[in-house]
């Protein structure tokens, strides 16, 4: 057999797998078929929102596993800055069983993997107020131009800037913290326009 087809033998084991080194983690520690995103790995979730992948390692398909500690979706589409905060993966031999795997999960892996995700959830709870904070002003800069508000993009950084534009080509970005710059297209006379009626706010 070609190493493909080890590896292809191997993954279906992996749901089984999963579900036995999960009981082995403890209460809250579980596994779930249908949230698998594909047959390449299996899940398991544990009690205070961690999400670990278990995959087949593919230069030792036959005998080691592959476990990865990754952040959950909410955090991702919190649009917080994420990307220093490494993934945290072991390799662990199949024949050491599900208890010692267990272990050495909870060993090698959890203690890293779970700070990350308190830096990650800090960091989320801060972007999603920035965001609301911007996403306040933008309606109120709509309202001022007369337009209806864009519509908000999930997962964006609050440090990106959403702009409003009205229809006299006055463009307005606003960014966190409700900061705000102006962008006007037009000859002069745009723009004294622009200014008297920015005198009568």
């Amino acid at each position: 057999m070609s190493k493909y087809d080890d590896i292809e033998v191997a993954r279906k084991d992996l749901p089984e797998l999963a579900v036995a080194v999960a009981k082995e983690l403890g209460e809250g520690w579980r596994h779930d078929d249908e949230t698998v995103a594909n047959h390449w790995y299996a899940n398991i979730f544990g009690p205070d929102g961690e999400y670990l992948m278990v995959g087949v390692d593919s230069y030792k398909p036959k005998t080691h596993i592959d476990i990865s500690g990754w952040m959950p979706g909410d955090l991702l589409d919190s649009g917080a800055y994420l990307r220093d905060l490494e993934t945290i993966s072991i390799k662990v031999g199949k024949d050491r069983g599900t208890a010692t795997i267990a272990k050495e999960i909870s060993r090698r892996l959890l203690p890293q993997y779970q700070e990350n995700l308190r830096i990650a959830r800090d960091r989320a709870k801060q972007s999603l107020a920035d965001r609301a904070e911007r996403d306040r002003a933008v309606t109120v800069v709509a309202a001022l131009l007369g337009v209806e508000p864009p519509r908000p993009r999930l997962g964006t950084n609050p440090d990106q800037a959403v702009y409003v534009y009205s229809p006299g080509r006055v463009g307005v970005a606003v960014r966190k913290g409700g900061q705000l710059s102006f962008e006007v297209t037009g000859q002069v006379d745009l723009l004294r326009g622009v200014l008297a009626e920015l005198g009568r706010l």
